[in-house]
């Protein structure tokens, strides 16, 4: 089974908001008004910011005035605290039935507090078809002060380097690491194609009784892009891993 989904998109946007982010807030301001304002009406989005705790600043609704006003009152925080891995399952979770196109943007940093069962998380995504798209927040100002950090600040940056990489490798979205405002229209230009040009796909896998094994999958895509005759290889962003459980 293989067809085009047309259905209005349902996008959450997950932001980082504590202390540490207070520098570059406007810089995630504006990010998410790029986004916000390249969907439909159709579309449904929702704000939800996070620090110690998720909250949802302004649930899912197809009034996109609603979504940009949020935004314009998240100020300055005190909160410390950036709880990254309980913040993404509690979305997931209340996304996972809903139907058609449907992905979480997540503007964050990728740092995180100590906990939080990272493995777990990873294989909740594989199963439950809501991708995911992180946008790196701070990359400007770590190029920056990298040569001020310490071999310890370093390791913690790598990691949430690649802490965004797998949450989007196993939900099937993919990651950006935007250096510069310029870029950040690209970018989101980027993620609405992406959030809008999904596609439903079904095959009889093997072993449909094993619930628990790990299942690898690989779809490759070819269109003559150049009209040379030949074929060129697409990319496709995808789960390369899931469960059926």
């Amino acid at each position: 089974f293989f067809e085009s989904d047309q259905a209005p998109v349902t996008v959450a946007v997950l932001v980082e908001f504590s202390r540490g982010a207070n520098s570059i807030l406007q810089d995630v301001r504006d990010g998410i008004y790029l986004l916000v304002k390249q969907l439909g009406p159709e579309d449904y989005c929702a704000l939800v910011a996070f620090n110690n705790h998720p909250i949802i600043v302004e649930d899912f609704t197809q009034d996109k005035d609603k979504i940009l006003t949020g935004v314009a009152r998240m100020n300055m925080t005190f909160a410390r605290g950036i709880e990254l891995l309980e913040s993404v399952r509690f979305l997931v979770r209340r996304m996972v039935d809903i139907p058609g196109n449907k992905g979480i943007v997540l503007r964050a940093t990728g740092l995180t507090a100590p906990g939080g069962n990272y493995n777990g998380l990873l294989k909740e995504l594989q199963s439950a078809n809501v991708p995911i798209f992180p946008v790196s927040i701070g990359q400007y100002a770590r190029a920056v002060l990298d040569p001020y950090l310490s071999e310890d600040a370093h390791a913690q940056l790598f990691q949430a380097d690649v802490r965004l990489r797998s949450l989007a490798e196993n939900s099937g979205g993919s990651v950006f690491y935007p250096r510069f405002p310029a870029e950040f229209r690209k970018t989101f230009e980027l993620v609405r194609q992406y959030l809008k040009t999904q596609y439903l796909l079904a095959y009889s896998p093997p072993d449909p009784d094993d619930h628990k094994r790990k299942r690898s999958l690989k779809i490759t895509a070819q269109a003559d892009l150049d009209g040379d005759g030949k074929p060129d290889e697409l990319e496709t962003i995808h789960v390369r891993e899931y469960v059926l459980g």
